[in-house]
């Protein structure tokens, strides 16, 4: 089973710029674990952009492979269309190909051209759904961890709850194992679920609600600290810190937002750190549609959502007390350190700061480049206090992305 990336994955930046988007997490599970689990195969690897092939296994030549878009998101239907693929029979959705079960040169020819080979019989499916833009991996949050655990064991309702932790629904609280559940810990599912993954720790006076069609999922190993206030459509990875306010947002593994401040409506990427007091706008002041700078053009995009908070890529840092705007976005190393609301995009290594030089007109600020070699030590630094380790492939990654290399 191979994960391949399409044409159209960049527009999944800058979430997408240093992993497949097969990678991505919707749900509990990544896209990826949601194929392994409902088809019950290894994954084999993944096809990423040329960019990103040294740093995962190269394909396995064979004659008989399973191709799946990176972005396709399965269903039960999904599943089965596509373990129903016999040789050279391949899933379109009008011309974009969904899975394909081929050769390795065949495939290597289809995404060379974008030509089907004659060999291929081609047909239409609409199960599943399609990530266009990261922002919609927010729409499905709740549905997908409903589904996540329909496909997964070892979580199980919270029938005994400690003493002192309030539970209105133990059915619809799911715990794994060696979960730490402090006194006063208020969990309300109401028709959502909440999910407490392997090693999960609650704090004292930490409240998660969620609500009719809206669930939690607070991943292995994860520590939710005292008095945090957790809403529906939250899905947290593993070994993240929390606290504060957290509503609508997907954290990816290794976050940091361990003091107080507003999170909602947002994406963080692995090893983002918030500063304490920071705080997210996801809604404008005047109520209309949120929108985004295209990450490669510049372009504006009307994303059509009243709500959309930050979407920051792997290890940016943003200072304490610090106010990000409604669509900000921001790359790679980067840096929000300033008494102004964000700029609606901060580039990759860019560093934003009160001293930066600011333009005479609007807010339109200058910055300054992270040396690369410091950002490469701060993070060796930072990933080595969670037991974590920087790989040479992955330094590569980052390097193409520096301004300066």
């Amino acid at each position: 089973m191979i994960f391949f990336d399409d044409r159209q994955v960049n527009q999944l930046d800058p979430l997408t710029c240093v992993r497949p988007a097969a990678l991505l997490p919707c749900g509990i599970l990544t896209i990826a674990e949601k194929w392994e689990r409902r088809l019950n195969r290894r994954i084999i690897t993944h096809f990423p952009r040329v960019l990103l092939r040294k740093r995962y296994p190269n394909v396995v030549p064979g004659e008989s492979q399973l191709w799946i878009n990176g972005r396709w998101v399965p269903d039960a239907a999904a599943a089965s269309r596509v373990q129903a693929l016999l040789p050279h029979q391949a899933l379109f959705r009008g011309d974009l190909l969904l899975a394909v079960v081929t050769d390795d040169a065949s495939f290597q020819r289809w995404s060379d051209t974008q030509q089907t080979p004659e060999l291929w019989e081609p047909a239409q499916c609409s199960q599943g759904w399609l990530v266009e833009r990261s922002w919609e991996l927010l729409d499905h949050t709740s549905t997908e961890i409903e589904r996540d655990l329909s496909v997964m064991t070892g979580l199980d309702p919270l029938m005994d709850p400690p003493p002192g932790v309030w539970v209105t629904d133990p059915h619809r609280v799911r715990v794994g194992q060696n979960v730490h559940i402090e006194p006063g810990v208020v969990l309300v599912p109401g028709d959502g679920f909440i999910v407490l993954d392997d090693g999960a720790q609650i704090q004292a006076g930490a409240c998660l609600r969620g609500s009719a069609n809206s669930s939690i999922y607070i991943g292995k190993g994860c520590t939710v600290r005292m008095g945090a206030q957790i809403y529906g459509g939250v899905r947290i990875g593993r070994s993240c810190k929390v606290a504060g306010e957290l509503q609508d947002s997907i954290l990816m593994d290794y976050v940091n937002k361990t003091h107080g401040g507003f999170l909602g409506h947002s994406i963080l990427a692995e090893w983002v750190n918030l500063g304490a007091d920071t705080n997210t706008s996801n809604l404008k002041n005047n109520y209309t549609s949120i929108k985004v700078d295209d990450w490669h053009t510049g372009a504006l995009i009307d994303t059509g959502r009243q709500f959309l908070g930050s979407i920051l890529a792997d290890h940016t840092k943003i200072a304490i007390g610090s106010k990000l705007n409604s669509g900000t976005q921001s790359g790679l190393f980067s840096s929000f350190i300033h008494r102004d609301f964000s700029p609606k995009r901060i580039p990759h290594f860019a560093w934003f700061t009160d001293t930066a030089p600011e333009a005479q007109t609007g807010t339109v600020y200058d910055f300054d480049v992270y040396d690369f070699d410091k950002a490469i030590d701060a993070a060796r630094i930072a990933m080595a206090r969670r037991g974590q380790s920087l790989e040479d492939p992955i330094i590569e990654v980052f390097r193409h992305f520096h301004p300066d290399l």
